[in-house]
């Protein structure tokens, strides 16, 4: 998982960007670790996502 000071460091580098552009850049990171962190399916976890993985473990 990407920690906030990663993201604040972020978004402080001086870019050629505008912050919109910026900011847009963001969402669709912040969309992508959702998506990496809950919502695929792997191999090695049996072909469930992680998050049922780390239910099934609590459980």
């Amino acid at each position: 998982m990407i920690k906030a000071e990663v993201v604040q460091a972020y978004l402080e580098v001086p870019h050629a960007h505008t912050r919109v552009v910026r900011v847009r850049s963001l969402h669709l990171w912040k969309k992508y670790i959702y998506f990496y962190n809950y919502q695929r399916f792997q191999a090695k976890l049996k072909q469930r996502m992680p998050i049922e993985y780390r239910h099934a473990l609590a459980a």
